[in-house]
């Protein structure tokens, strides 16, 4: 068959095209542009014949009911047509999710080798070139995306790159003088500084030649601040002189430091990591640390714990080891705020993830100028904040989403000074049987395998390229460093890697993060051998230098024995993950690279180990005056009006949505909890997964960090962020046992002695508080390059505190409006410390009344004030009676309580009522409700808030006794890349008593196809209940999910199979959210048949308001006779977990009054929040065997979402289950 390459344009029928309408509104509000029209094209350049080129349309590019289609010379007529357009693509080497989304499933239902290109094409009404180039401007971002001809078509895809070996030798370079050096520093673009340049120069010196490109990027990577921490191990002189009350606090906590290093007797210099990390070696040294892990494998912050786990009726404890890790990507999601805030979180799970762990929660705090602000004041060289804002957080939920992660609390932090330079953190918690995870010492003839993604351009000298501070020309000149996330083949390593019989053939491993191939492989073993040949690539022509240091992200390098290889690599393949053999560990304490005979790099580990040259510098310390901002006060209600307004105080709940927050069926509070959902949750809980039983043992985490206190006072705000991690970790139900630490440092770029006294004094803080209640720091991460131009961020130091708890302790902060308020006052010190003594005897007397039930409610008060504090938990369940004198300002430390009981510790301050009513002023609640809950609507989309409509259907009249029973009943679940709740469905119906088997559908190459087909085919024959449960398949490319899914089922074999299921062993069928979307895809739903898709078919498409919603949303059931509904109560408000972007079921009068008459509604939202026509969520097969529904029913359990009131168990699982029985 003769291939040609083929234009097509598809773009949403008007209808659901939410995604232009969403971009026109931007651009008219924001460029202050009017636009009579705006269209936006998917395009594709499709190198296929023309016999497959329908097929190609019909199954992948587009869907009969969704899209128009423009294809061939009909292309050509529509870009004749355009009075103004902007074509914009990847640049080349980007990764391209849709390009990669189309080629699969391609694959897939064709026999040949087909290629593609894709462009996003606006098209506008008549504009003038100055608005056409400021909506360019808006539009594209430069560092990953450009501007194309419209017209332009190639001939051809197949760009063939040759070979590049291209490693150009620095001639001469070991004879340079200083002066030399300093140019080739600057010439290079170099990170390291001058003295590290003269390092190498003579150590190459000695080895008698001159360094190549690759040894160059290598060391410097390797030695990058981002890599090896060079500034906070850079040598301090330390001088503090006090002159007032808070400076003598902070002499005096600089004084407990150094007797503690004299103590552990140490002798090197001082440096910031020794201050964060004395407190854990000095407990190590009494014997009073035993639940840390130690190793010379340092993926995250690893401790031994005790899960209780319930098997069978009975109770036991299991050992476990929990990690967490804390991780930034602020240069990246400054200049590419989608791919740099997706891959912060992809790089913080690959940590824990490495170390055979399976990352279960995610927390995500983040730093911003104000997001309200019009677009024009923005500053040059820089996006616009709103952008920056909108863009990370699609692209962090993006990741965690689709990777199947709950994110348990979301918090974006308001302060001009991020606008030097944006914060993006994301903190991720996992566990392991501690059994699964051994570190073993490598020996000779090991071998490394890379496994996972492929390597690209995209990412080469991020790590250098977060060492430097941001400049103007940074967002052009930096683009390669973006990295680019693809959660679905990182999802994949997930898989594997929490397999027993994988995990136990590891010896090492390491993620690729910064550094890439260097590093990653590098670190595993002081004498290696890589061969960058034999790294895969996405496409040829990278340089061995490019190879060697490129951060393509979703790799692994795994160290084993050579003669596990074979073992380790068939599981590999059973979960669909590439594997090469890349490196061989050797005995010559040298790192060497080769690319097939030829050597790249050859250098020495004890010169790489060296770091670099000493750096030194001397601390010119700042005295620090007891801020006014925690000592005055305010009893003024009225100024609440205005205080409800603040960036810092408003409901993020619209920004909260768009992450999913219930998947692994393990939260255990909700971020945002109450009657009304509106209440925000102080940490985050989840239970610990375990692969067997119940788990009845949660790990919870908390950040504390107020920029506003600690610009004013470094030490305070160090030793508050402490405080009041801890104080949250309290007010949930922890005690005060085992609670770690991590510390997340960003500071400016330290370039004269006064900048050193802050991280300086932020981290003497943290000591004082750590050090008092022993709870070590054991982790962390540093940025230390905030600066553009003159500006800089606030001192930024954010303590994460992660313990563990029993499920039954936990409690929710929201206000329940049954006891009495009641404050729980810290007792503070002249210079605004705590009295230590009194506090930690107060947080033992508040957690013993927590658990004797007579405080039902606690919040720890933060920069909110306390007007607010209350306010934020009571809304929706109650108003409330205040009387206080000191409304906004912060008290840290200190709690409000809702207590049913009188307590001697705790001061009566309001109690609940019908009004809202402060210091005797009756307040306006609407006014302050419509303003808490709306601010930021102009920026993340409100979902909608449709009441439903009473909806009469007739009665379904079917069996609900199959005519097939059976003794076990076996479950067939269909998973592909990209699917994520296949676990919680196997855990839903194993809760009734299934056999269930999951069957991943591999697709590396066509022969996986082909195995997979004939597996999924036989596993389906043999099961009475098929099930597709929810995920991203394929990361929902090409433009809609559920396409590649939906192919398969339309596969012959897979047809025939499921048919002689559903007629053969009068089998079920449920497919929820994705699984929902493939069944509405291939007719299964409504018609209970597999056909071609008709143009007024029903279907699902995107949520009207554009956005990932993740709630948990009131449901009401139409349907309780088929085998799956059978009994369910038509009167009662079902509480069902949701969380889609395309979860819109859209129905035209014709076929809805079809699902009328057959009584086909399964369930209908109380409230709709997508714009579903008539508020369906679920619908049955007219003989009601098979169900689909948008709700995840999988992730209800009876200990979850604890802060969710009202919730009934839905049974649907336990009457597919009770359908067989005899």
């Amino acid at each position: 068959m003769k291939k040609s390459v083929k234009r097509i344009y598809v773009r949403k029928k008007d209808r659901f095209d939410y995604k232009s309408k969403e971009v026109k509104k931007e651009i008219e509000n924001l460029l202050k542009i009017k636009l009579e029209k705006l269209n936006i094209y998917n395009r594709y350049d499709l190198e296929i014949s023309d016999e497959n080129l329908d097929k190609a349309i019909n199954n992948v590019l587009s869907e009969r009911n969704l899209d128009y289609v423009y294809a061939k010379d009909e292309a050509k007529k529509l870009e004749d047509s355009f009075e103004s357009s902007l074509a914009v693509e990847y640049l080349p080497g980007q990764f391209d999710q849709r390009r990669k989304g189309v080629i699969d499933t391609l694959d897939l239902i064709l026999d040949e080798k087909t290629d593609c290109k894709t462009a996003t094409v606006y098209e506008f009404s008549k504009l003038n070139e100055n608005d056409l180039k400021k909506i360019e401007n808006y539009l594209v971002n430069p560092v990953d995306s450009h501007k194309i001809d419209l017209k332009e078509m190639p001939e051809s895809l197949d760009t063939k790159r040759e070979k590049n070996l291209e490693n150009e030798i620095y001639d001469g370079f070991i004879d340079y003088s200083d002066e030399e050096i300093s140019k080739f520093l600057k010439a290079h673009d170099l990170a390291m500084d001058e003295n590290d340049l003269k390092m190498v120069r003579d150590y190459f010196k000695k080895e008698n030649r001159d360094p190549n490109e690759t040894e160059i990027k290598i060391l410097d990577t390797y030695w990058s601040d981002h890599c090896r921490h060079t500034t906070f191990n850079t040598n301090l002189e330390i001088d503090i002189k006090a002159k007032t009350i808070l400076d003598e606090a902070i002499k005096n906590s600089f004084e407990k430091y150094l007797k503690m290093r004299d103590e552990l007797d140490i002798k090197k210099p001082m440096n910031l990591m020794s201050f964060g990390t004395i407190l854990s070696k000095y407990m190590r040294s009494k014997n009073d640390f035993d639940d840390l892990e130690v190793s010379s494998e340092i993926n995250a912050c690893s401790v031994y714990v005790k899960v209780r786990v319930e098997k069978d009726g009975k109770e036991n404890l299991e050992d476990y080891l929990l990690m967490f890790k804390n991780e930034t990507h602020n240069h990246p999601t400054e200049i590419e705020p989608f791919g740099g805030a997706s891959t912060c979180l992809g790089g913080a799970i690959r940590d824990p993830l490495s170390g055979r762990s399976y990352v279960y929660q995610a927390m995500r705090i983040t730093g911003a100028g104000n997001i309200l602000e019009d677009v024009d004041k923005t500053m040059e060289g820089k996006l616009a904040q709103r952008k920056i804002s909108k863009l990370a957080a699609k692209g962090y939920s993006s990741y965690g989403n689709q990777i199947g992660l709950a994110t348990g609390f979301v918090k974006e932090i308001f302060h001009e000074g991020y606008k030097a330079k944006r914060m993006e953190c994301g903190a991720v918690i996992a566990a392991a049987p501690k059994e699964n995870v051994k570190r073993l010492t490598p020996k000779k003839d090991d071998i490394v395998l890379l496994i996972g993604g492929r390597t690209g351009r995209d990412g080469i000298g991020g790590a250098t390229g977060s060492s430097k501070s941001h400049k103007l020309t940074s967002i052009i000149t930096e683009s390669a460093q973006v990295q680019k996330g693809n959660a679905p083949e990182e999802r994949k390593l997930q898989r594997l890697f929490r397999r027993f019989e994988v995990s136990k053939l590891i010896k090492k491993c390491n993620d690729f993060g910064a550094g890439g191939v260097s590093v990653a492989i590098g670190e595993l073993y002081d004498g290696i051998d890589i061969d960058l040949s034999k790294v895969k690539l996405k496409y040829e022509g990278l340089k061995p230098s490019e190879i060697a240091i490129s951060e393509s992200q979703e790799r692994m390098a795994v160290l084993i024995d050579k003669n596990d290889r074979e073992e380790f690599e068939k599981y590999c393949r059973e979960e669909n993950v590439e594997t090469a053999l890349v490196g061989i560990v050797t005995d010559t304490n040298r790192m060497r690279m080769f690319y097939e005979d030829k050597k790249i790099a050859d250098i020495s580990y004890d010169f790489i180990n060296t770091n670099g040259a000493n750096r030194n510098a001397k601390v010119h310390f700042v005295s620090e005056e007891v801020p006014k901002y925690l000592t005055e006060k305010s009893d003024d209600p009225k100024y609440f009006y205005e205080k409800i307004k603040d960036l810092n105080v408003i409901s993020q709940r619209n920004l909260i949505e768009i992450f999913d927050s219930t998947i692994g069926q393990n939260t255990v509070l909700q971020p945002l909890g109450g009657k009304k959902q509106v209440n925000p949750s102080q940490a985050m809980v989840a239970k610990i997964p375990v692969n067997e039983g119940k788990s009845k043992t949660v790990s919870i985490m908390s950040y504390g960090f107020d920029p506003y206190l600690s610009e004013k006072s470094q030490y305070l705000g160090g030793y508050y962020a402490v405080i009041e991690s801890i104080a949250k970790l309290v007010s949930v139900g922890s005690d005060l046992e085992k609670i770690r630490l991590s510390f997340q440092e960003f500071y400016e770029k330290m370039d004269n002695e006064k900048s050193w006294s802050k991280p300086l004094k932020s981290l003497l803080g943290a000591f004082e508080v750590t050090n008092f209640f022993k709870m070590p720091p054991i982790g962390g991460k540093d940025s230390m390059s905030g600066s553009f131009e003159d500006l800089n961020v606030p001192p930024t130091l954010i303590s994460f505190a992660t313990t563990t708890e029993d499920i039954e302790n936990i409690k929710s902060n929201d206000l329940k409006g049954k006891g009495k308020i009641g404050l729980v006052r810290a007792k503070y010190n002249s210079d605004m410390t705590l009295d230590f003594e009194h506090y930690k005897n107060l947080l033992g007397k508040l957690i013993k009344a927590m658990r004797d039930g007579k405080i039902i409610s606690t919040i720890a008060l933060d920069n909110k004030g306390i007007l607010s504090n209350i306010y934020e938990q009571a809304l929706g369940n109650s108003n409330f009676t205040l009387n206080f004198d000191n409304l906004y300002t912060p008290m840290f430390g200190s709690f409000v309580v809702e207590y049913v009981k009188d307590l001697d510790f705790v001061e009566k301050i309001g109690e609940f009522s019908d009004d809202l009513i402060v210091n005797g002023e009756k307040l306006d609640g609407e006014k302050l409700e419509k303003s808490y809950l709306n601010e930021l609507n102009q920026v993340f989309a409100p979902k909608e808030e449709i009441p439903y409509e009473k909806i009469d259907q007739n009665d379904m009249e079917v069996s609900l006794k199959s005519k097939k029973p059976v003794d076990k009943v076996k479950v067939s679940i269909l998973a592909v890349t990209g699917t994520n709740c296949e676990w919680d469905t196997k855990k839903a119906f194993e809760k009734y008593g299934a056999e269930v088997e999951i069957n991943l559908f591999r697709n590396l190459d066509k022969k996986a196809i082909e195995e997979s087909i004939e597996n999924l085919s036989t596993s389906i024959r043999n099961s009475q209940i098929f099930a597709i449960p929810g995920g991203f398949s394929m990361a929902d490319e090409p433009d809609g999910s559920g396409k590649f899914l939906a192919n398969i089922i339309r596969n012959k074999k897979i047809k025939d199979a499921i048919e002689y299921m559903l007629d053969e062993n009068d089998g079920l069928i449920i497919g929820i959210c994705n699984g929902f979307q493939t069944l509405i895809k291939t007719g299964l739903l409504p018609y209970g048949k597999i056909k071609e898709i008709e143009e007024d078919d029903p279907s699902l498409t995107y949520n009207t308001n554009d956005r990932h919603i993740s709630t948990i949303v009131d449901t009401k059931v139409l349907n309780n006779q088929s085998p799956w509904t059978s009994g369910l109560d038509l009167e009662e408000t079902y509480k069902i977990p949701i969380s889609h972007g395309e979860g819109r079921f859209i129905v035209n009068e014709e076929k809805y009054k079809d699902l009328l008459e057959n009584g086909q509604i399964f369930s209908v939202y109380e409230i709709n929040p997508n714009g579903s026509d008539y508020n369906i969520e679920g619908i049955l097969s007219k003989d009601g065997k098979i169900l689909g529904r948008m709700g995840h029913v999988e992730r209800l359990d009876a200990d979850l979402y604890k802060n969710i009131y009202d919730k009934k168990e839905q049974k649907i699982f336990e009457n597919a289950i009770n359908y067989f029985k005899k």
